[in-house]
Order: structure tokens, then sequence, then C-alpha cells
């Protein structure tokens, strides 16, 4: 198979595979229990993971068991934290988000809060005139990918900040889909909680984290258990943070390459936000006079897989329309991304099988216009 929905999951490396094994085998107890402590492989992963971040010590840090549960455990914090002792009951999010955002979110209106999904310019990124109609003195966090899965587009976030610290808002940023392919410094970036899923960057399935700046209070989602819990997830996470970082240029460079040879080799196709700053492993790519749904099928029976959303993700015609690419523009697009696994062979024949499977279908969408 040809897998080009990197967004969506990543492989596990063969080391990760290797390094959890004997967690699920040899060690399988409870890890908070005093005969089942492994500190020096715990120790030296959350060591990886801060470097991972460029994060200070002082940063709390939490393993989750998804992604998903990450972004919720700091949506239900400043809940608890802020909203119950502020009466700051405003949250703000983006039309282009994932699920677990979105509907975490949207789950707080139950008890009296409110939501505004920002909507992003042509670009497919929220600036500050967004968030200026956004703001109300009750809001309490903006939660944002740093990148969207589905574009690749990098949030202007360096702009936004200094608005939302005058405001006071706190800002969650996901970096799900940035890890191991952009430079990441959470000392500097300036959010309150970061999050990331470790299948996005070739870790374990279910696995996740989340970092909080120092100063800032939280409490997990699920409350009694310890933060480093997931000893198989946090040791698998660790040697794939290590990976990540070893091969970020490599994805910047070639990967980006071959990605350029999708945007470019096939006939008849727009690349889409290619002009803006993105992720060095993401595109999404317009199909003129196919529906994406069509496409995506004919791929997948010819083993090459790419994403139209769906799961987690939003679906790749509401983010473009979010960004005002209209009517069936937006439904003629997939997205396509990349991984440090991917190789030139690959692409050649991925090149070949779009082209073929495009063609076609136009073809006979242009023959079914045409007849009565």
């Amino acid at each position: 198979m040809i897998y080009l929905d990197n967004s969506t999951a990543t492989r596990p490396s063969l080391q990760v595979a290797s390094k959890i094994i004997p967690y699920f085998r040899d060690r399988w107890f409870d890890p908070a229990a005093p005969y089942a402590e492994d500190p020096r492989a715990a120790k030296e992963a959350v060591k990886v993971l801060y470097q991972f971040l460029q994060a200070d010590e002082k940063a709390y840090l939490a393993v989750t068991g998804s992604g998903a549960e990450a972004v919720n455990a700091v949506i239900q914090s400043v809940y608890y934290h802020t909203t119950l002792t502020t009466g700051k009951n405003h949250y703000l999010t983006t039309r282009m988000e994932e699920a677990p955002s979105i509907l975490s979110i949207g789950k707080l209106e139950e008890n009296g809060c409110y939501a505004t999904l920002l909507t992003p310019d042509s670009e497919g990124k929220i600036h500050t005139k967004a968030i200026i109609e956004g703001l109300t003195p009750r809001t309490a966090l903006l939660s944002m990918s740093l990148v969207n899965g589905l574009t690749g587009v990098v949030q202007p976030i360096q702009e936004l900040l200094p608005l939302l610290k005058e405001r006071g808002v706190l800002l969650h940023l996901d970096l799900s889909h940035a890890l191991g392919k952009l430079e990441i410094d959470f000392s500097t970036l300036g959010a309150d909680f970061v999050t990331f899923n470790g299948n996005l960057f070739h870790g374990p399935q279910q696995s996740g984290a989340i970092c909080v700046a120092p100063g800032i209070p939280f409490s997990p989602l699920v409350m009694g258990e310890p933060p480093l819990a997931h000893l198989a997830a946090l040791v698998g996470m660790g040697v794939a943070a290590t990976e990540a970082t070893a091969s970020r240029d490599y994805v910047c460079t070639e990967i980006a390459r071959l990605r350029s040879r999708l945007e470019t080799e096939i006939e008849g196709i727009r690349p889409l936000f290619r002009d803006q700053e993105r992720a060095p492993h993401i595109t999404a790519l317009e199909f003129p006079g196919v529906s994406h749904e069509a496409l995506l099928y004919d791929l997948s029976r010819r083993e090459l897989y790419a994403c139209m959303g769906g799961g987690t993700q939003q679906q790749i015609g509401f983010v473009l329309h979010a960004c005002g690419i209209q009517g069936a523009r937006a439904e003629s697009a997939l997205s396509f991304s990349l991984s440090r696994d991917t190789t030139e062979e690959e692409i050649e024949r991925a090149i070949v099988i779009i082209s073929a499977c495009y063609q076609r279908l136009r073809k006979i969408s242009a023959y079914l216009v045409e007849t009565p």
C-alpha cells in the first residue's frame, strides 16, 4: 500500500514497538504499585519529552491515553479553575478545529458556558481581527491547533499573543501535527497549555500528553491517577520523540520535496494554500470536476490512502468552506500527508495512480453531466 494519511495516524517505529512490548508481557502490572516501579525508564522518557518540547522542567507534564483525552483535560481544567472561580465562561476555538476541542467546549454549554467558533481568512489563518471580533470580557480560553492536519497551514501564534495576554485569555495549542516537523520551543511559544497525540510522530497508539506552563493551575481529567501512569505510552513516546528530533531536518527538506512532486506532477489539480507557511508533510489538493468521496474510494481500491477528514478530524469540505472556498471546489479536495517513511518510489507510484484515477473519474463526471 501507499499510505498518505499520516495526519490521522502514523506507523509506530520498530524501535518504539520493541521498547513497549515488555510493558504488555513482563511488566504488565499497575505502574503505581511499588514493586512495578521502573524509575530509570520513566525518568529518561520524561527528560526526552521535556527536551522535545524545549520546556522548562518546572512545567507540569502528564501522560494521557490519547491526544483527544489531553485536549479534553485542558478544557475541563480551565472550566474548574477559571470559569468556576472567576465567572469567565466564554470559550474560543476555530471552525477548522478537530472534534476534541469543539465537542469538549460544546459540552460546557450545558453548564452555562458559551462558545465562539472563529472564522479563518482565505489563507486558512486566524488573525488578530478574528480574535478581536470573538473576544468578550468573559473569555477564558482560546483552544486551537498550531498546524491544521488537513491543510498544513501554520497559525500565526506570535501575532495573537499580545492581545490574548492583554485580555487575560489562556491559550491552549495542540501540537500534534507540528512535532517532529517544526521547531517547537514551549518556553517561548507563549501557550499556557500544549497537548499532542503520540501516534502522529510514530509513537504508540493511544498515547498523548499535556504540558502546562509553570504557575498555571491544572487538574487531570482522570482524578487519582498519577501523571505518568501510562508507562508504556510514556516510554514509547520518549523513543518516538528522540527519533522525530533526529529526523526533523530530513522531513523539512526531503519530505517537503516529495510533497512538492505531488503538487506539481499531477495534471489538472490545484494545490491549496501553497503560498502559506505550512508544515512540510501536508498538502491539500483540489481535483476540479470530481467528487472527493469518489476519488478517495477509487484510490483506496488501489491501496493508496489519503484523507477527506472524518473521525476526530473535520471534514475537509467544512474546513475549506470556513476559508471561503465554496461549493464544488470544497467538495473536490483531498488531503495527503507524508511521513519520514515515505519514499521516492512511493510518490512516483502515487502520482501515476492518482493521475489515472482522477482522469478516469473526470471523464465519467463529464459524461454524466452531458447525458440527459
